[in-house]
């Protein structure tokens, strides 16, 4: 029998209650980013963002001043330590102009202290800067320690001096209202949620919804304006916005019964939440407890189908415990041109394969051109984003200089040309470094981060929705010394960082391909990390590992950080591999 729950409390206590995130924390390498993003900017057109985003975290203009400010002081000895943020206010009035020339070093280092001291009493940006000459616009001021901290990185010091420009804060765009889900799509989606955890027991990571992806926070938005809504018959579209994911989500919940009443002021509760913070709450305190985000995301679900067979709103809903299903990891395979017409598409799809990294000469060589067209095709068809896999520096087996603006000028021409191909949507940049000599150059790592910088930026100012991607050497902490390959640097301008972590070659074990993964991914900025690994024993010994040591070497990579594999090479993979099922990312 369902057991009544009584209210013993005012109202309020039926809100929702979210835990508070405390003071946000910025790496340096955080820090390091947002400077670059707002230089580049502000480089090209004049203007700052109005936020950035960095390692999935919204940086407003404030929060980043107090930071870079900070940061400066602390670079002045050589400290590069975490800055605590404290969701600063803007200025209250600022000046439309300001002066411009050259600051001193002492002078911007005091004009650092001032800023540091006035936002931890006061809580908000200065809204300038008085100094020698004159005073510096809050955005200009912004644009500056961001130039300063641009030069640290690259010269491993601080400026003499630094140029103070005027620039403006970019518009903030209007939201995008257009991405609507009608009242139809939000009770496919419920009835989606409920049928997959009928049948798996899990809450699917997303679902597609009139060839929609509808994310679980845009549902959990719509759901519950929805339950809102239909409380008066009214059904209704629902702008969505692009939120976010809980901060901290519960890994468990309270289980019972809530009144029709209950459910409804939660359902207004997470609407306002998040409304005003652009993300799902971590929970729900309730008369029972507190619920989590799956479980509210199902209960919800269930409330919406209730109404859809019975023509009204549940009395009760009872509140059962759920979990995510983890993500899919990317699969990547390397194919050779001259392996086009043995792939299977089908096998690749059902395994998980979401890109094919397909040899060069698969479009440069006369001889395959009929079969790349129906390779492209067949790609296509399946689902499967074909990227050229462009090999930069070498040729007939010699090593290009990077530093020859020839060369350069040569490979950025190749790109441009293969990414007219019909079919191809990723540009995969492999042997972009030195053949283990970079010690021997000057600001080696600065040239070859050049080099990506400039393909990167080629690829996106002809189509932004291309995947850039680059096969880095895994030797860690000596990568920069050998090879010039800074991970830090090149996830800058990559979409996709993938370590070649050949255990066979290095004579190493599937440990040390989880130690590589964890480095490039803590040392990449958020950016995600593709592991590469070997499907057979060695260089010197080509027979396929066991499927079995395969999948552990991929679950390796996966619990290392990774959020997707990438195999060398087709053709010489045990084919038990290709049994069973797609890989997910650990809960």
């Amino acid at each position: 029998m369902k057991k009544a729950l009584y209210l013993t409390v005012f109202i309020t206590s039926l809100l929702i209650l979210i835990s508070n995130a405390s003071a946000a924390q910025l790496s340096y390498n955080e820090i390091s980013n947002a400077s670059k993003i707002i230089t580049d900017q502000a480089s090209k057109t004049g203007q700052i963002p109005s936020q950035i985003t960095v390692n999935n975290k919204n940086i407003t203009l404030d929060d980043y001043l107090y930071a870079a400010s900070t940061t400066t002081i602390n670079l002045n000895t050589n400290k590069k330590t975490n800055i605590s943020t404290n969701n600063y206010k803007p200025p209250t009035n600022p000046p439309n102009n300001t002066a411009t020339g050259k600051l001193t070093k002492t002078t911007y280092l005091q004009v650092a202290q001032n800023i540091k001291k006035y936002m931890e009493t006061n809580g908000r940006s200065p809204s300038y800067a008085t100094t020698t000459i004159g005073k510096i616009s809050y955005p200009s001021l912004i644009y500056t320690y961001a130039k300063i901290i641009n030069f640290y990185n690259t010269n491993g010091r601080l400026p003499n001096s630094v140029t103070v420009k005027g620039v403006k804060i970019a518009n903030v765009p209007e939201p995008d209202t257009s991405f609507q889900l009608s009242y139809n799509e939000i009770s496919l989606a419920s009835q989606t949620i409920t049928d997959h955890i009928t049948q798996n027991g899990k809450i699917p990571p997303q679902i597609t919804i009139s060839n929609k992806n509808v994310t679980l926070d845009d549902y959990l938005y719509a759901a519950a304006a929805t339950a809102v809504n239909l409380n008066a018959s009214k059904k209704t579209n629902i702008p969505i916005n692009n939120y976010k994911p809980p901060m901290d989500p519960l890994t468990s919940t309270e289980i019972g019964t809530l009144t029709k009443t209950e459910y409804l002021q939660v359902a207004e509760n997470i609407k306002k939440y998040m409304e005003t913070n652009g993300r799902s709450p971590s929970y729900a305190t309730t008369t029972i407890g507190k619920i989590s985000y799956p479980s509210l995301i199902y209960t919800y679900a269930k409330i919406i189908n209730f109404y859809n067979t019975n023509g009204r709103l549940p009395n009760y809903v009872t509140v059962t415990n759920v979990d995510l299903e983890s993500p899919m990891a990317h699969g990547g395979i390397w194919v050779h041109a001259s392996m086009m017409d043995k792939v299977n598409f089908t096998t690749l799809k059902n395994k998980g394969i979401t890109d094919i990294f397909l040899e060069q000469q698969a479009f440069t060589r006369a001889e395959y051109s009929t079969k790349l067209l129906k390779f492209l095709q067949d790609a296509s068809n399946a689902g499967l984003r074909v990227n050229a896999w462009v090999i930069c520096l070498q040729e007939n087996g010699t090593w290009l200089d990077p530093g020859n603006e020839s060369n350069i000028e040569k490979l950025i021409n190749r790109v441009q040309n293969l990414m007219n191909f019909p079919g191809v949507s990723g540009i995969h940049l492999d042997y972009i470094r030195y053949p283990g000599t970079a010690y021997n150059v000057p600001n080696a790592t600065n040239i070859i981060t050049g080099v990506v910088q400039r393909i990167y930026e080629t690829v996106k100012s002809v189509n932004p929705t291309f995947l850039v991607s680059a096969a880095l050497m895994p030797e860690m902490q000596g990568n920069a010394y050998y090879y010039g390959q800074d991970y830090g640097q090149l996830a800058r301008y990559l979409d996709v960082l993938i370590p070649m972590a050949y255990k066979g070659n290095y004579n190493m074990t599937t440990d040390w391909i989880m130690a590589v993964t964890r480095y490039v991914k803590d040392n990449c900025g958020g950016k995600e990390v593709w592991t590469g690994l070997q499907t057979y024993k060695s260089d010197s010994d080509t027979n396929p590992i066991p499927k079995a040591e395969l999948e552990s070497d991929i679950m390796a990579a996966l619990n290392g950080g990774a959020t997707g594999y990438v195999l060398f090479k087709y053709g010489l993979i045990d084919s038990a591999f290709w049994d069973g099922n797609p890989y997910r990312l650990p809960n």
